[in-house]
C-alpha cells in the first residue's frame, strides 16, 4: 500500500516519446470550488479539470481544455452528471469540445458510450485485477478492447480526503494510462485514465 499527499494536483503527463503516434504534451490542474468539496463521489456540480495542451512541432500551439461538471440528467433511469468541454486556446480561440455522462456507485464509475454506459474506474480493485474498457476515439488506441491491469493500490491524501489510489498498465494493446487513478479526481490526464482521452468529442 502506497501513500502520498497533495494539496493540489499539477502534473506533466506522457511526452511525445511515451504515447506512439501522439504528438501533445499536457499539464493537469484540478479544481474544486468550496462549494462543491468533495460531497459525492465523482464530478460534483461545479467540479473542474484545467488540462494545459502543448502541440509539438512542426504545428505548435498552446490551450488548455476545460470540463465542468454541470447539471444532473437521467439516461435509461439512470441518474449521471453532465460534463462539458472546451478548448481554449492560446489566441483566445474557443472550440466546443462536446459532453460526457457519467456517475459513481459502490466505488465504481460509470462513463455513457455507445448507446451504454461501462464501468470506467473500480476504486475497490486490488492488485492483480483487470478492468475490460472499450476504446473510443481520440485516445491513441489502435485495440477495440482495452484491459487495464491493476499493479498496485495506494492512498492520496487531498485536503483532509484520504482517496483510493490506482496504478495499473495494460496488456496486448496500444494504449497508454496517466498513472495514478485516484478516486473522485480520475487521473492525471483529467476525467478518463487513457493518454488524452479528452479529445472525445460527443462519443
Amino acid at each position: 500500500m502506497i501513500k502520498s499527499s497533495i494539496s493540489r494536483l499539477y502534473h506533466k503527463c506522457l511526452t511525445l516519446n511515451e504515447i506512439p503516434g501522439m504528438k501533445k504534451l499536457a499539464y493537469l490542474f484540478l479544481f474544486f470550488s468550496s462549494t462543491s468539496g468533495f460531497t459525492q463521489n465523482w464530478a460534483p456540480a461545479g467540479a473542474k479539470w484545467y488540462i494545459d495542451i502543448w502541440n509539438m512541432p512542426p504545428n505548435p500551439t498552446h490551450g488548455y481544455v476545460y470540463i465542468e461538471a454541470t447539471i444532473d440528467t437521467v439516461i435509461l433511469g439512470v441518474n449521471c452528471r453532465k460534463l462539458e468541454k472546451a478548448f481554449h486556446a492560446a489566441n483566445g480561440n474557443v472550440s466546443d469540445y462536446g459532453f460526457d455522462y457519467m456517475y459513481s456507485d459502490s466505488n465504481k464509475v460509470y462513463h455513457w458510450l455507445n448507446n451504454s454506459f461501462y464501468t470506467l474506474y473500480d476504486f475497490s480493485a486490488v492488485a492483480g485485477d483487470t478492468l475490460i474498457l472499450p476504446s473510443a476515439s481520440g485516445i491513441g488506441c489502435t485495440d477495440t478492447i482495452i484491459k487495464m491491469v491493476v499493479d498496485s493500490t495506494g492512498i492520496t491524501t487531498v485536503g483532509s480526503q484520504n482517496l483510493r489510489t490506482l496504478y495499473v498498465s495494460t496488456i496486448n494493446n496500444t494504449c497508454s494510462f496517466l498513472n495514478p487513478l485516484i478516486e473522485k479526481i480520475g487521473s492525471m490526464g483529467g476525467i478518463f485514465p487513457f493518454g488524452y482521452a479528452w479529445l472525445d468529442v460527443n462519443i
